[in-house]
Order: structure tokens, then sequence, then C-alpha cells
């Protein structure tokens, strides 16, 4: 019961999610693309196709870095490990699409995509706290 009562408030912390910038404001050119990366799991794809299509309409691509999301009974270890898992994900993601400018929202995601992707500008803007 616990777990199943976890994931709808998962969901519905995605449903009520609010834009923190406009992508928009960052492309300069016709021809720029905006991606959405994100480790949402597999379970809000749904959720997160229809946030997209509400505030992010002109994406080129949503990409899902399905992986289990540490619970918020996580040790620091397991978080940390995690963190790690979804930094190198993503890099490979922005290595991939050669992505130049990304922006996430947590600090130490921030701070390993810095070191693993030096030729991108990596973005901290947000406010979670790991």
């Amino acid at each position: 019961m616990g777990k199943e009562i976890s994931r709808d408030v998962y969901k519905w912390k995605f449903r009520t999610s609010k834009l923190l910038l406009n992508p928009i404001d960052f492309l300069l050119l016709p021809e720029d693309e905006y991606f959405i990366i994100t480790s949402r799991e597999e379970i809000a794809r749904d959720i997160t196709e229809k946030w997209i299509k509400q505030y992010c309409p002109t994406a080129v691509e949503l990409i899902m870095l399905d992986d289990d999301i540490p619970d918020m009974n996580a040790g620091e270890e397991e978080v940390r490990a995690w963190i790690i898992r979804m930094a190198e994900s993503k890099a490979k993601v922005i290595k991939e699409k050669k992505i130049e400018i990304y922006i996430d929202d947590s600090p130490t995601l921030v701070k390993k995509l810095r070191e693993l992707c030096p030729e991108a500008k990596i973005v901290l803007y947000g406010g979670r706290i790991r």
C-alpha cells in the first residue's frame, strides 16, 4: 500500500508542476532545437507528455531516462549513486545530440555534468537541494 501511495504522490507532483523557465526564450535562430531530458520514471510518461504539450509544445523530443528514483527514505549513498547514473545517462544524450546548453535544477547533477560534458554549457536553474 505504501508504494502505491508513493507512486500516486509522484504522479500528482508531475501533474501539478509548473514551468520554471520558458526554453523558447533561449532559441535565437529558426533552426535551434530543444529537447526535454528527464529522469522521470516511465509511470510518469503520460503525465509528462501532457505537461510538455501544455508548456513546451515546440520541443523536438522527450527523452525519458527511466531509472527508479530513490524514495524519500533513501540513504545518502543510494541518492549519490542515482545522481551519478543520471549524470552519465544525461551526458550521453548531451553528447549524442550535440547539445550546447543544458539546464537542470539539481546542483549535484549540474556539478557532475560539468565534469562529464566540458564542451557544453551546463546551467543550474531552479532550486532543488540535491
